[in-house]
């Protein structure tokens, strides 16, 4: 299921601090918030839109490894174990986040001890999240992945028993987020169609039955 955003999970006078300390920035679709290797100066709160986080190996391939909608915190974690961007996030649709540089996150996170417990709650259901993505790669089925890979695609951009959601990824990117072939990932999606799980077409998937993709996922 969806997280509560971070606002939602700090005081009042926290929430006042963290939209004080940074400004905002729009980031249109396509653009790129930050790079793989650049130099990292600042955090970023998803007030709205949709990121992908983007991974290039050594041979120059590029993948979605995952997305982050609004209520997200991004870019604390090279500031947190010094060191330059591990990957790159890319705007899906037009965002809005706001910047916080790390002198402004060091004094919130001193003075607000609420936004340092839940940045670390946060840390620790991604690395959870991580773990339980490495697993079911390693063992699970390709509808499976696939599926699980929706729902979180739901839970990020929108919520609920019925949804018809705006592909932010191609086919490809969604199976190669899934860690499957081009081939793996239409013959997963097109076993959730006849299981009548999901709808496709070249640009949208409507979930038809999310408490049934759901229970496919955990399988």
């Amino acid at each position: 299921m969806a997280e509560r955003s971070l606002l939602d999970r700090v005081s009042v006078e926290t929430q006042v601090a963290i939209r004080g300390a940074g400004r905002q920035v729009i980031i249109p679709d396509g653009s790129f918030l930050l790079r793989d290797g650049e130099p990292a100066t600042a955090a970023f709160y998803v007030l709205e839109g949709l990121l992908k986080i983007v991974k290039t190996s050594p041979g120059g391939r590029v993948s979605v490894v995952g997305l982050r909608g609004a209520g997200c915190l991004v870019g604390e974690l090279a500031h947190l174990a010094p060191a330059p961007r591990s990957s790159s996030l890319q705007a899906v649709d037009r965002t809005v986040v706001l910047r916080i540089d790390y002198p402004a996150l060091d004094r919130l996170l001193i003075s607000h001890p609420d936004f340092a417990h839940v940045m670390l709650e946060d840390l620790a259901v991604r690395l959870r999240e991580a773990t339980y993505h490495l697993h079911e790669v390693m063992t699970a089925s390709a509808t499976t992945r696939m599926a699980a890979r929706l729902e979180q695609l739901a839970d990020e951009v929108h919520p609920g028993a019925d949804v018809s959601i705006a592909l932010p990824v191609s086919q490809q990117e969604l199976g190669e987020w899934a860690g499957l072939s081009r081939a793996g990932a239409v013959k997963a999606l097109r076993s959730l169609r006849e299981r009548g799980v999901i709808e496709t077409s070249r640009l949208a998937i409507v979930i038809k039955d999310l408490p049934v993709l759901r229970a496919i996922a955990a399988s």
